[in-house]
């Protein structure tokens, strides 16, 4: 296999560095690390919270980079923000959250200043996301409440539930011309603004720090991660990728519990 050059190395977090079952391995830990001393920069990318980002980064020893929320928020590794892309929630959108929490899920809330997620609905769903990310819910609240969150500005909502009401959450939200709402999963979905995107917070990036994308190595393997993939030099898809993903990759590798992705990562050479 051939090396490959980058100075930019991007990796979504989960079905790709990590999986519920699969924690990031001790091997993967190191070769990440060594990615840093071999003078490559690293950025995560994922739609977890930024808190959550910036446990993983500290608990892996990284000094990395964070894209959070899919692509609404982008801090540098030093600090600095670089994008945060929010919108409004207003009283049509609360009757479409309030339909999706009374078929039996939850809504989570994350605001826009990057800090503070406000939960509704199931608790037991709730619970799922807290253990996901590591975080705690600054409120739990029943879905009844939602309606007092009219103005709110908000980074994301994600809802889990099951797969028939995302189903119906995705048809209902093709009334909003100014958000996109995407499956995550088959019992997950995510609402942002139009537009945002993985890929395009990587652009922002990619241009803060002068580093052209065909400079770019990204690892993912879900819908969110494929222009993400297709915009980097080399994009490899990881694990049980979607079918948008592996078309989007040069190659495609084993995922968490295995240990593809640190062998993979031996054969990024720092471009001059």
């Amino acid at each position: 296999m051939h090396d490959v050059h980058a100075r930019l190395v991007a990796f979504d977090v989960d079905g790709t560095l990590l999986d519920s079952e699969n924690p990031v391995s001790d091997v993967t830990a190191e070769s990440l690390r060594k990615l840093q001393k071999r003078g490559l920069q690293i950025v995560l990318v994922s739609s977890r919270p930024i808190a959550s980002l910036e446990f993983l980064a500290r608990g892996l020893g990284l000094d990395a980079h964070l894209i959070a929320y899919n692509g609404a928020l982008a801090r540098t590794a030093s600090g600095r923000q670089l994008t945060a892309e929010s919108f409004g929630v207003d009283r049509r959108l609360i009757d479409v959250l309030r339909t999706f929490s009374n078929m039996g899920g939850a809504v989570n809330l994350y605001v826009s200043d990057g800090l503070h997620w406000m939960a509704f609905g199931q608790s037991t769903l709730i619970e799922v996301e807290e253990r996901a990310t590591g975080l705690t819910a600054d409120s739990r609240l029943p879905s009844d409440a939602l309606q007092d969150t009219v103005g709110i500005s908000v980074l994301k909502v994600m809802c889990r539930g099951n797969e028939s009401a995302c189903r119906r959450l995705l048809g209902d939200m093709e009334a909003f011309p100014n958000l996109d709402a995407v499956a995550s999963g088959l019992d997950c979905c995510d609402i942002q603004a139009k537009g945002v995107g993985k890929a395009d917070a990587m652009t922002v990036l990619c241009r803060h720090l002068g580093i052209a994308p065909g400079d770019v190595v990204a690892f993912g393997d879900s819908d969110s991660d494929a222009r993400m993939l297709q915009m980097a030099g080399y994009g490899v898809a990881v694990g049980a990728a979607t079918a948008r993903a592996r078309t989007a990759a040069r190659e495609h590798i084993d995922g968490p519990g295995s240990n593809a992705l640190a062998g993979w990562l031996d054969r990024i050479v720092t471009s001059d």
